[in-house]
């Protein structure tokens, strides 16, 4: 705990020393950090309203009525060839 308590106070003396870099450093964790979080609650609010900024472009499928476009075929890759032996 005393570690903790030490390399807090050493921060802050750091951070009285250099004034813009303090600045510049809150600055852009503010920018950063703010941002992410708008764009979140944008994305969490248009999923919640179900909207999209699309226009008519359905995300969900319809799944009342059955699939009628056919299977796609199956290829399975070929096989590797055995390693080479080496004597």
């Amino acid at each position: 705990m005393n570690l903790l308590i030490a390399s807090i106070h050493y921060a802050a003396r750091q951070f009285r020393v250099s004034r813009v870099f303090t600045a510049a450093a809150v600055l852009t964790l503010a920018l950063g950090i703010g941002g992410t979080t708008a764009m979140s609650f944008g994305h969490l609010t248009s999923m919640r309203q179900n909207e999209t900024h699309f226009g008519s472009v359905r995300l969900q499928p319809d799944l009342s009525e059955p699939d009628q476009t056919p299977p796609r075929p199956t290829t399975a890759a070929p096989p590797f060839p055995p390693p080479a032996v080496v004597r």
